[in-house]
């Protein structure tokens, strides 16, 4: 049996840890002493971090320009809002909403998880063919699948209210949610990083023609990790959605989109 070796773990660790330290003491000190304007910045802060780890987990190591990644925020939010929001206010806030919406109400932590799943399974659905794609025409694929979520955001007024605000969503995405969702995902997407799945992603953008010689299914490697980064966009959208509580379509199109690229 191989004994366990702490130097040699904390080496394979150091940067999960050096990172992570300095964010847990980041938000006790916001917690402790700042007062509650910076406070909500430290917490949006936080799940923006959450969305670029999304983004890095398929971006980052594919290389490819993932475009619709705040679609996806933009599906975690809407979901997981609808899941949360009372039937009082869903009447509201969505007047024409299915009635089978109506009476969906169900704790935070649920409604992130079940906006995370929805996520991952639309990219689940559809993502598979851009996949096949080069890596130009993947990007722009992407772009275009951004521009198509967006519109169903805006059109679906039975689900999102449309182009008008969606509000009355509580406020339940604090500093210590946030910092602790962004260290779980800081976790995650290092691991996924040195993990089987994720050394073949980066073998696929350093070389594309030396890892399909390998043996490497590139498209299908590609579709598990955009798969997931999606659900990570989710999950951060989520939290997003109960930090901000209240947002139109127009929050998960280009500005997003360029402001988490330029993070």
């Amino acid at each position: 049996m191989k004994k366990f070796n702490f130097p040699t773990w904390l080496s394979s660790y150091s940067t999960i840890i050096i990172l992570a330290v300095p964010m847990l003491i980041f938000a006790a000190f916001t917690d402790l002493f700042a007062g509650a304007l910076l406070v909500r910045i430290v917490t949006a802060l936080f799940v923006n971090v959450i969305v670029v780890l999304g983004m890095q987990v398929f971006m980052g190591n594919s290389g490819i320009l993932a475009w619709a990644h705040v679609g996806f925020m933009g599906i975690g939010a809407y979901v997981s809002s609808i899941c949360s929001m009372t039937s009082q206010m869903k009447e509201i806030a969505i007047p024409q909403v299915y009635p089978f919406l109506l009476n969906l109400d169900l704790p935070f932590i649920p409604s992130i998880l079940i906006g995370t799943l929805i996520a991952m399974l639309i990219s689940a659905i559809i993502s598979y063919p851009l996949m096949r794609l080069s890596d130009t025409t993947a990007a722009i694929s992407s772009f275009a699948l951004l521009i198509i979520i967006n519109s169903i955001l805006i059109h679906w007024d039975k689900v999102t209210n449309g182009p008008r605000t969606l509000f009355g969503i509580e406020e339940l995405t604090t500093v210590w949610i946030s910092v602790i969702g962004a260290i779980l995902i800081l976790v995650f997407a290092y691991l996924f990083k040195e993990s089987s799945l994720g050394l073949r992603l980066r073998a696929s953008r350093d070389d594309f023609y030396a890892a399909s010689a390998m043996g490497i299914d590139i498209p299908r490697v590609r579709y598990f990790s955009f798969v997931i980064s999606a659900g990570i966009a989710g999950f951060g959208g989520g939290l997003w959605a109960h930090y901000i509580t209240s947002f139109t379509p127009a929050a998960f199109y280009m500005a997003e989109t360029f402001s988490i690229l330029a993070m």
